[in-house]
């Protein structure tokens, strides 16, 4: 305590100083802001002196003050923001036991009544007094109840998922010589069959996806503490409701995260702007997380369809086109080593040609609403005025205007803040499409495929440099590629106008457009692997292959990054 007073007194008498001795050639304007920033902390420093005597006194109301005056001073250290903002808008916790937080995998396990637009009864005693919120979730009531309970679902448990995607095939891998292969790969190599490379398969892709679901099934036994407000916010009494409604600011400056259930709703409601504009205001950017609900069906169906297609084609293509009949068949008829190249590549384009065009049916749809909602985005934040926004019960609108007024002085300057720091922030978590570690997991099934033939095989040096290279081309470059392929289709067939006169194609078009976007990228993706699975092949010569499925994911990153 005595430490800042001195330091109180040091900097008003600086101030003092500053301003007797000023030197015209200095310019008035340079001297202003100077001293601003000294006025700035001579009150942050204020405030925290106050909870040090409140803290002195003891008590329950102490602590808050103590929070306060800490939250005063972080914002105090910020050039943007006023000082004295933590005593005149409200962020005080005038209510601590208000502050509550419940734990996400109750929500998830009783979605059904928390995400329905009745009010369940119970849900407030689902929720617990905490002194710290882990996550603050933002979300929009006009957002599917599913959707958004899939989306908070993947935020609590996609780290889990990404360690079990890439530890279970390792760990299995040392049990699988235990029980040893279950069918075998037969790769022609040449015109004699004797030289057939045979690839030992397990029941590896068949153990390996129950870790999988394990890691994804544990969402609803243990999660991190959310701030929900259907459940921390008492929705049968409208005193408590309208209490924590006036410290919903506080609640979000004292959350360590702050989570975006996205859709194209969002950013027309009136209660979202002002969360995400509060949190963007107090926090740096990168507590910020943004899940646009679109992307977690998509991605669910991506790795449920890779999952199945592994299995497929390692048991049913084991009898079928990597059979030993088949091998036979190409070393009597299509004896040549490029020929027999060749035979693979047509032969997986078509079978892979099948089974993509059930993928992009559902995927592409999902793909077609994310770049629209994206674009929608866009001109929603670029065109942002505070009259334009949505509010559910219309006599809300004039408590989080007041609330508007109180933290950021006028409305006009709230919507220059969403222009400045909320549309960049958005737009570059929306519009970038999906990170490349979420591609890996979306495809991680492909994996599986060399999860026993390492293991089975007796480590020779030509099955390794075989089994690197599929896993490379395979698993990551020819997915990557063809979602890039299909993006590309989708934003050319499906071009949002951009202004009102601009011609709005018929329905009959838009649905001609739909059918072409599913086709060609059906094409596209069974095209890209099957040439990527036969440069895969045991007629490629082993020295450039493994190279050449490195250049291949190097330019497949590199059109993510991009």
């Amino acid at each position: 305590g005595a430490e800042l007073w001195d330091t109180q007194s040091k900097v008003l008498q600086g101030t003092s100083k500053l301003w007797n001795t000023l030197d015209e050639r200095a310019g008035l304007k340079k001297a202003f802001h100077v001293a601003r920033a000294t006025y700035r902390r001579s009150t942050a420093i204020s405030a925290a002196l106050d909870g040090v005597a409140a803290k002195l006194a003891g008590g329950e109301e102490a602590g808050e003050k103590d929070s306060q005056a800490r939250l005063n001073w972080s914002m105090a250290r910020k050039d943007t923001f006023r000082a004295d903002w933590g005593r005149t808008m409200n962020l005080a916790l005038n209510r601590i036991e208000l502050q509550r937080t419940v734990n996400a995998a109750c929500v998830l396990r009783d979605w059904s009544r928390i995400f329905h637009h009745e009010v369940a009864k119970g849900l407030y005693e689902m929720s617990e007094k905490t002194g710290r919120i882990d996550t603050f979730v933002s979300h929009s009531w006009r957002t599917p109840g599913w959707a958004r309970a899939l989306a908070l679902a993947w935020f609590c448990v996609y780290k889990r998922l990404v360690i079990a995607a890439i530890a279970a095939p390792l760990i299995w891998a040392l049990f699988a010589p235990m029980i040893g292969p279950v069918v075998y790969w037969h790769l022609p190599q040449g015109p004699d069959p004797a030289d057939t490379l045979k690839y030992p398969i397990g029941i590896g892709p068949l153990i390996v996806p129950v870790a999988f679901c394990l890691a994804a099934y544990s969402v609803v036994v243990y999660a991190r503490d959310i701030y929900l407000d259907r459940c921390c916010m008492c929705q049968y009494d409208s005193s408590l409701m309208q209490a924590s409604i006036h410290q919903l600011g506080a609640y979000i400056a004292r959350s360590n995260n702050f989570l975006i259930l996205w859709d194209e709703n969002y950013c027309s409601r009136l209660w979202c702007m002002y969360e995400v504009a509060t949190f963007t205001s107090l926090q740096p950017i990168d507590k910020l997380h943004l899940i646009a609900v679109a992307e977690i069906p998509a991605l669910a169906a991506m790795w449920l369809f890779h999952a199945l297609a592994t299995v497929g084609i390692l048991y049913v293509g084991s009898v079928l086109l990597f059979s030993r009949w088949f091998s036979l068949l190409c070393n009597e008829y299509a004896p040549d080593p490029v020929a027999q190249v060749a035979v693979v590549m047509v032969g997986s384009t078509c079978v892979l040609a099948c089974c993509y065009g059930c993928v992009c049916w559902f995927v592409y749809d999902k793909l077609v609403e994310h770049i629209r909602a994206a674009q929608v985005l866009k001109r929603q934040l670029s065109s942002f005025a505070i009259s334009d926004l949505q509010c559910a019960v219309e006599s809300d609108r004039v408590v989080v205007e007041k609330q508007i007024k109180d933290l950021f002085g006028t409305l006009d300057k709230f919507e220059a803040l969403v222009r400045e720091k909320v549309e960049p922030a958005l737009s570059k978590s929306t519009v970038a499409g999906w990170p490349w570690w979420m591609i890996i997991l979306a495809v991680s099934p492909h994996a599986w495929i060399g999860v026993d033939s390492l293991s089975l095989s007796a480590w020779d040096s030509e099955e390794i440099w075989h089994f690197l290279s599929m896993l490379i081309s395979v698993t990551f470059t020819g997915d990557v590629l063809g979602m890039y392929v299909m993006g590309v289709i989708a934003r050319r067939l499906n071009a949002t106008p951009t202004s009102p006169d601009d011609h709005v194609p018929p329905p009959e078009k838009s649905r001609d457009n739909r059918m072409t976007g599913i086709v060609l990228s059906t094409l596209a993706y069974a095209v890209i692997n099957g040439v990527l699975v036969g440069t895969t092949s045991p007629n490629v010569p082993v020295m450039w292959k493994l190279p050449l499925a490195v250049v291949l994911a190097v330019a497949a990153f590199a059109i993510t990054r991009h």
